[in-house]
């Protein structure tokens, strides 16, 4: 009620009373956590997250909380191991594999990305951005084979999609430029 007036003022102080009345409350430790977060206040909105997943350790929506919340305090490495967490519950999370490839990108570690991705792509293989992005992170990673089977695979669920046509013919032009050496 005080979150939609835009009162966070009220809104905190009534998720502070609740939690002294049941400690136990985990939607309140987790929407407590929320409005810290939204004020900038990080580190004490990942406290709240973690007595809300001590609570219910099965909540994915605080999971998803305390990733994002790790992720804007600049801990991509606990961020990551967040969404891991998510996934030995929920191998199928959407939004952990997603999260998981980005942080992974992030962090430099663009094979996990790829792993992440092609996740995502057998639980969604009509979904074009999965494979986008596996064959970005194919050619960058100098699989070129597999950047253009991936653009192939674009293209066959979309072939109106310029770019992966220019990308795909311009693919094939290097592996024959490579094979003329």
């Amino acid at each position: 009620l005080y979150e939609k007036s835009k009162n966070e003022d009220k809104a905190i102080e009534y998720y502070k009373k609740a939690l002294t009345k049941n400690k136990k409350n985990a939607a309140a430790h987790n929407n407590l956590g929320l409005l810290l977060e939204k004020r900038g206040n990080l580190k004490e909105a990942i406290e709240y997250y973690d007595k809300a997943l001590q609570i219910d350790p099965k909540n994915f929506d605080v999971y998803r909380n305390l990733g994002d919340a790790y992720e804007k305090s600049g801990n991509v490495k606990k961020a990551i191991e967040v969404y891991e967490k998510l996934l030995r519950i929920d191998k199928n999370n959407l939004d952990a594999l997603e999260s998981l490839a980005i942080l992974h990108y992030k962090a430099g570690a663009k094979e996990k990305s790829l792993e992440a991705y092609r996740g995502l792509s057998q639980l969604e293989p009509k979904k074009v951005l999965w494979h986008q992005k596996m064959a970005y992170l194919y050619e960058d990673l100098g699989k070129i084979d597999s950047a253009r089977e991936a653009y192939k695979t674009i293209l066959t669920l979309d072939p109106n999609n310029s770019e992966a046509k220019q990308k795909y013919v311009e693919l094939a032009k290097r592996k024959i430029k490579t094979k003329a050496k």
